[in-house]
């Protein structure tokens, strides 16, 4: 009898530690939220995306949790002008990581996340 006791105490110490060490599940920002924050924390990127001339257009791509974001100046020889590159986290933190000029405008694959071709 106080085998069963002594084991019925042990489960039930081992699942209060579960149940207390269960972490909330960590809610993701989406793409719309980190482009949103850059342009809250860089009121000169309010505009973007924008058709008037020269053409602005935003890139993201995401990486884990964290979303990179590109805001280009599209030119109308060269597919990109320039590109300035952020860094979202998910506690809405925002990190500048680059800027990119095109030294010639020969074809370019932009990506957001090492803000380069």
């Amino acid at each position: 009898m106080k085998k069963y006791i002594i084991a019925i105490v042990v489960i039930a110490v081992i699942l209060v530690i579960a149940v207390l060490q269960k972490k909330e599940p960590e809610v993701e920002i989406t793409e719309t939220e980190a482009v949103n924050v850059i342009k809250a924390e860089y009121a000169e990127l309010y505009e973007y995306p924008s058709d008037m001339l020269p053409p602005k257009s935003i890139k993201t791509e995401k990486v884990g949790s964290e979303w990179y974001v590109a805001f280009i100046q599209n030119g109308s020889g060269m597919p990109y002008i320039s590109a300035r590159c952020f860094k979202v986290k998910n506690d809405l933190s925002v990190e500048e990581t680059g800027y990119f000029i095109p030294e010639d405008d020969s074809e370019i694959t932009f990506s957001p996340v090492t803000c380069n071709n």
